[in-house]
């Protein structure tokens, strides 16, 4: 409210200062209104649409970035499936799983469902290992359920899925992402084993690389198993979050039924799983969620970026008013000699569309300093910043000047000069 107040008082009184030392006589009669210093004045309003030029333009890539983030495909269908908390008591997701499983099969809206350590998010094992060089190797686990890859809708590249028949994949059988086989270099990872830090694991699975954290961070290696033994007993592990054992209920619904589909569930988990309420959330919103801090970042800039173009539209208003006001006589002298209402438009507005087209070319580097390095703090995955938006936001902002110069200018272009003459 100070900064407010200040403003308001600072604005009010240039031109009450200037005003007042008018002479009184030239100022009734019309002289010297205009007068004053033109270049403090241009310099002003470049400087205001080199502003107006950045918000729009960082409100722009903001906007672009977030549509990316909503838009790309992250390697699993978290749109159409339910993570269901179940955590009350100790192994009673898989518990619940099978209870559901019963209740439910055969129902045409449960495509599969399974049982997870760690839903998609923030929320999956870390672990590493400290090397006896003083690095670490680290990597990402979740502990899950046989149908966990055909719920999540993940792609297996080379191998298998696990198997229920084979007791062996309770123990050792690991399916791991491509990152995982990179960062090992392995030519031929079915079948392959890593001692040093799994002990009797082996590789039955490799699956497409997707994104079970947000696009803020690069895919890294994943460990996806059944057994929780087998890390529990890894060597010089140290594991940030101790979830081994499943505590979510993953549920893949028909995305034609998603409605029913969830009142269905959510009655037969009240009635068959007592003991834990029922905490749903889609894994999208589980994902989004960890975006929120952007979206309202992003709300902020735009409602910025309308104020900024609305104050830059009234300084170029009263700029083109200015004009007009100083080249009253001369635009009518000019159309008695012949002069079109094209050209004295192009008179008018060419030295403001000089300003406006300066300081877009101005707000380029800027913007590209700002957002590249926003980008780049923010996002492992992002969109280029494209010369595109720049000349986009540039061609706005010199169409709305346009607009809004010729507004105010065409009645005196348009009108008798003898009018405006006729004191002289």
């Amino acid at each position: 409210m100070a900064i407010w107040a200040l403003t308001v008082l600072v604005a009010g009184f240039y031109p009450s200062l200037v005003l007042s030392a008018f002479p009184v006589l030239e100022s009734l009669k019309g002289l010297r209104l205009t007068s004053g210093r033109g270049r403090l004045r241009s310099v002003m309003i470049t400087f205001q649409i080199t502003v107006t030029a950045i918000l729009c333009s960082i409100a722009l890539i903001m906007l672009l970035q977030m549509r990316f983030v909503h838009t790309k495909e992250l390697g699993y269908h978290g749109d159409q499936v339910v993570s269901i908390r179940a955590t009350s008591v100790p192994g009673l997701a898989i518990d619940a799983l099978g209870r559901l499983r019963h209740e439910l099969n055969g129902e045409t809206g449960i495509l599969s469902m399974t049982a997870a350590a760690c839903t998609f998010g923030p929320y999956w094992n870390r672990f590493f290992w400290e090397e006896e060089d003083g690095g670490s190797v680290e990597m990402w686990h979740n502990s899950v359920d046989v149908e966990f890859l055909e719920t999540m809708g993940i792609h297996l590249e080379e191998g298998r899925n696990f198997d229920l028949d084979n007791p062996a994949d309770f123990h050792s059988a690991m399916i791991v992402n491509r990152a995982f086989v990179e960062y090992w270099h392995l030519e031929n990872p079915i079948g392959a084993t890593i001692p040093r830090y799994f002990g009797d694991g082996v590789i039955i699975g490799v699956t497409e690389n997707f994104h079970f954290h947000d696009l803020r961070e690069e895919i890294e290696p994943v460990v996806i198993g059944l057994s929780r033994e087998m890390m529990r007993e890894a060597d010089r592990m140290e594991i940030e979050q101790e979830h081994f054992d499943p505590s979510f209920v993953l549920v893949s619904l028909d995305a034609g039924s998603i409605p029913e589909s969830m009142t269905l569930l959510r009655q037969t988990w009240q009635r068959v799983v007592p003991e834990s309420a029922f905490r749903a959330e889609f894994i999208s919103d589980i994902v989004d969620a960890q975006y929120r801090e952007y979206y309202r970042w992003n709300r902020a800039i735009t409602t910025s970026t309308a104020l900024s173009l609305l104050i830059a539209l009234f300084g170029l208003a009263g700029t083109a008013a200015m004009q007009v006001a100083k080249k009253t006589k001369e635009i009518g002298i000019r159309k008695v000699l012949g002069a079109s209402v094209s050209q004295i438009l192009l008179l008018l507005s060419c030295n403001t569309v000089v300003l406006v087209v300066a300081a877009t070319v101005i707000s380029w580097p800027v913007t590209w300093f700002i957002m590249k390095g926003w980008l780049a703090g923010g996002f492992a995955y992002r969109i280029p910043i494209s010369p595109v938006i720049f000349v986009g936001i540039g061609v706005g902002i010199l169409i709305m000047t346009v607009v809004v110069i010729a507004s105010i200018s065409y009645r005196v272009a348009n009108s008798n000069p003898s009018l405006v003459l006729r004191d002289e």
